[in-house]
C-alpha cells in the first residue's frame, strides 16, 4: 500500500494525530510537511536582515534585535532532540516571554524610525507577519525557522 495519508488524514494531522506515524519514521519530512501546512516565517531570514544592517557599523537597534533573537536561538538549542510536547512546554515557559518582549520592544521602537530605513523595513517585515513568527510557540512539532530544518547552526553574528 502506498504510504500516504488516508481520506481525512490531513484533517487528523492538523488536529495532532499522525495516522501513519510519519513523525516517528521521517522527522525531517514531517517538519517540512508541517512547515508547508502551517506556514511559519523564517527567523533565520529575519536574523540575516538585522545582521546585514548591524554589520555596516553603528546600528544599535539592529544589534539589540540580534541579541533578542539570539536569546531565542539559545532556548531552541537546549530543546534540540526533545519530543514535540517537551519543546512546546519549554517554549511556553521560556520563549513566549522573550517573543512577547521582542514584539513590545519592536512596536515601541518602530515609530521612532524613518519610514524607509533598513531597520524599519526589517521590523515591518516581522510585525506584518507576527502570527507566523510566533506560531512555533504553540506547536512543538514546528522548528523555529528554515535554517534549523537544514541543520544550519546559527550563532549571534555570522552564518
Amino acid at each position: 500500500m502506498q504510504d500516504s495519508l488516508p481520506a481525512g488524514g490531513l484533517r487528523l494531522y492538523r488536529e495532532g494525530v499522525d495516522p501513519l506515524d510519519h513523525d516517528k519514521r521521517f522527522p525531517i519530512y514531517m517538519t517540512f510537511l508541517l512547515s508547508r501546512t502551517y506556514p511559519d516565517a523564517s527567523w533565520a531570514h529575519l536574523r540575516r536582515r538585522f545582521f546585514d544592517i548591524a554589520r555596516g557599523g553603528d546600528a544599535p537597534i539592529a544589534s539589540e534585535a540580534l541579541e533578542r533573537i539570539a536569546a531565542l536561538y539559545a532556548v531552541e538549542k537546549t530543546i534540540r532532540g526533545r519530543s514535540a510536547e517537551e519543546r512546546r512546554a519549554v517554549r511556553q515557559d521560556l520563549s513566549a516571554a522573550l517573543v512577547a518582549d521582542l514584539e513590545a520592544w519592536m512596536r515601541e521602537e518602530r515609530p521612532k524610525l524613518p519610514r524607509g530605513s533598513d531597520v524599519a523595513k526589517a521590523m515591518d517585515y516581522m510585525l506584518k507577519r507576527w502570527a507566523a513568527f510566533s506560531r512555533f510557540l504553540d506547536d512543538g512539532r514546528l522548528r523555529k525557522g528554515s535554517a534549523r530544518i537544514l541543520g544550519e547552526e546559527l550563532t549571534h553574528f555570522g552564518r
